[in-house]
């Protein structure tokens, strides 16, 4: 589907974009690049309860309303402020999803099959040059 054909009328939610030029000159500027769910992988989007989305549902308003005020010496601060909060909370509810998560190093038979199947492929297609795909009695 192109993306111009996409129908957004049934898509909710926000999305929160700032110029980095914001941040510059408050710590949260050097340590935005460590929270981790910037890069996550595909199989680990953050997953919210209605209570966790609630929560940051909230913040979003409290950030809107912010920018919806008359500028003044303190706009910026608070601003920074209120996306730092709301990325501490992001960062809280994702780690959270890993907290229980099971890895080959701390399971007693030494990983899933399908944790040992996805190690497996990783490896077979990291040799040098050109692999056949594996035959299944391979």
């Amino acid at each position: 589907m192109d993306l111009l054909e996409l129908d957004s009328s049934q898509l909710s939610g926000w999305t929160l974009v700032f110029h980095p030029d914001l941040l510059a000159r408050y710590p949260l500027g050097k340590k935005i690049a460590g929270h981790g769910f910037f890069s996550y992988q595909t199989n680990e989007a953050l997953h919210l309860s209605g209570q966790e989305e609630a929560i940051l549902d909230s913040l979003i308003q409290s950030i809107k309303v912010e920018y919806d005020r008359p500028i003044d010496d303190f706009s910026q601060d608070v601003l920074v402020s209120q996306i730092e909060v709301l990325l501490n909370y992001a960062n809280r509810f994702y780690n959270r999803q890993f907290i229980t998560r099971c890895t080959p190093e701390n399971n007693r038979d030494g990983g899933s099959l399908l944790s040992r199947f996805e190690a497996f492929l990783i490896d077979y297609f990291a040799q040098i040059g050109d692999q056949p795909l594996p035959t299944v009695q391979y």
